[in-house]
């Protein structure tokens, strides 16, 4: 099986996201039980999508799939991989 640039590229994306996020360091921040979940499947989806990808497992990877999970890759690194302060970011920037 060949793997596509495309798969490639969301593979290597998807893995970033899920490193970051499993090496986040809390620092004194507060234990947020929901955001936590909200982590773990966070890790669980990128990292399966990470392999299937890289694998060569994943049959169709499309451009608007690597743009999104390009735009989630720039989120999480942009908050060092807090999840919260990602889902912080997104609920108050509709003060437009």
């Amino acid at each position: 099986m060949t793997i596509s640039i495309l798969a490639m590229i969301k593979g290597v994306l998807s893995l970033l996201v899920c490193l970051r996020i499993l090496t986040y360091q809390r620092n004194g921040a507060r234990y947020k039980p929901v955001i936590s979940a909200l982590a773990a499947i966070l890790v669980f989806a990128t990292g399966g999508e990470a392999v299937y990808c890289l694998l060569g497992l994943e049959q169709c990877v499309t451009l608007p799939q690597v743009i999104i999970t390009a735009g989630m890759t720039v989120a999480i690194f942009a908050h060092k991989g807090n999840v919260a302060g990602v889902c912080y970011c997104l609920s108050t920037s509709a003060n437009f």
